[in-house]
């Protein structure tokens, strides 16, 4: 028998409505489980799918009528709407603006001031002396015309 799953509302991949159970437990202690992995879980134990041996700790408490999904699931089919449900791509979608966010301000909150010596205009480019120049070219002028002159 193919299970209908258009009857239960919030029966899908991207629901991460997830919640505390006391009948799960590890090491003594109750477990943070998937709604939408409970829910398949209730549905394979009333038809019969569930594999010896796997979730005997569900089992036992659907048989007890301790399970809290199966109370949840019937609320949601009697409504017809999502109770337990929480769109976990958009939730991926908002953290991931939030991160963008977040990483933009940081960058613009930490981008590097002009240090002070950018900040310095530098004078504007003076005419070279021309006096030295001369000196100096009257100086080799002089040193090539006395070796010259000893020639």
């Amino acid at each position: 028998m193919k299970t209908d799953f258009s009857k239960f509302p919030s029966i899908s991949g991207s629901n991460s409505y997830s919640m505390l159970c006391e009948e799960l437990l590890i090491n003594g202690s109750p477990t943070r489980s998937s709604y939408t992995v409970c829910q398949h879980t209730v549905l394979a134990f009333k038809e019969n799918r569930l594999p010896p041996g796997s979730f005997d700790s569900c089992a036992t408490a659907i048989r007890a009528g301790k399970c809290r999904a199966v109370k949840m699931m019937l609320e949601e089919v009697k409504t017809g709407e999502r109770i337990y449900f929480i769109d976990g791509l958009e939730e991926m979608r908002k953290l991931r603006e939030e991160i963008e966010s977040r990483a933009a301000e940081s960058a613009t909150r930490n981008k590097r001031a002009a240090t002070f010596g950018s900040r310095v205009t530098p004078k504007p480019a003076t005419k070279k002396p021309t006096v030295l120049v001369d000196i100096y070219a009257e100086a080799v002028n002089a040193e090539v015309n006395k070796t010259e002159e000893n020639t």
